[in-house]
């Protein structure tokens, strides 16, 4: 039996050149009557391939992510080792790859528009992620317009960063955010995040409204609309006790239903069902 995992492969085909594009989806459209079964990494995305590859839906089965044993326990580890942490400012986080289809721009605009409203002086935006050579130009250009905005001092980017340093940034925000502007087919960061007990703020499109409807873990806003992004952030800013007790139960979510072990064995009986 042949099982065939759908990931995300539809950001690299739509780059493709136009006349590229087509024969690549016909060339994998002939070959869908060989595979048994399909597996994807959420909802959305099943739904979706099944329309972009012609697979009819009742042949694709989803299976969230889940993250490692090895990553909930350095988290439950590092939490106990540092305590509560004490912030003198509210923090929002992003961990993700420093580009425009993560959306980082729009979340600086929005943190930019929050930090002009009244009572929101203080937040400030840590961010991780890498950052190719691809991107160099349009992260130098958003350096530029920081350094005469409400945020020149308000933001701290990290670069690429280990597991322990990941933790660290998510331990120390108040709430979330990697507003993408494409549709995110899994969002392994936003699980990472919930599993720190840290809320999130996201567009109401891809895998996001069925990992916050699962966990209400966060909240959704309209894609690609920094001013609904800014608003989103700050109520939850200024709901402390709102943000403790939906990152509190989130946490709890994740580390049951989201894991690595619970994605192993939700494979393994679609191994076991397609060889009979």
């Amino acid at each position: 039996p042949v099982i065939c995992e759908l990931t995300g492969e539809d950001i690299f085909l739509d780059a493709l050149d136009r006349a590229d594009q087509i024969q690549a989806r016909e060339l994998i459209r002939q070959q869908v009557p060989y595979v048994n079964q399909f597996v994807s990494t959420s909802n959305f995305y099943a739904g979706k391939m099944a329309h972009y590859l012609d697979i009819p839906v009742d042949r694709i089965k989803v299976v969230h992510p889940g993250l490692p044993k090895e990553f909930l326990d350095a988290v439950a580890h590092q939490k106990q080792q540092t305590g509560s942490v004490e912030k003198k400012l509210r923090t929002i986080g992003y961990m993700a790859r420093i580009c425009p289809e993560k959306g980082i721009d729009k979340l600086i605009e929005a943190v930019c528009h929050l930090k002009e409203t009244a009572g929101f002086e203080d937040v400030q935006l840590q961010c991780a992620g890498y950052l190719g050579k691809r991107d160099a130009d349009f992260f130098a250009e958003l350096q530029k317009k920081l350094a005469t905005s409400a945020m020149r001092t308000s933001m701290k980017f990290l670069g690429e960063v280990d597991q322990a340093q990941k933790i660290k940034l998510l331990l120390t925000s108040d709430v979330f955010s990697v507003p993408t502007v494409y549709q995110e087919s899994k969002g392994i960061y936003l699980l990472e995040a919930m599993a720190c007990q840290v809320p999130a703020v996201q567009p109401a499109h891809g895998s996001f409204p069925e990992l916050l409807d699962a966990t209400q873990g966060g909240v959704t806003v309209a894609p690609n609309d920094a001013l609904s992004l800014a608003k989103a952030l700050g109520e939850l800013l200024n709901d402390p006790q709102r943000c403790k007790s939906m990152g509190h139960g989130a946490a709890a979510i994740v580390n049951e239903k989201f894991t690595d072990i619970r994605m192993a064995e939700k494979m393994l009986s679609i191994y076991e069902e397609a060889r009979g």
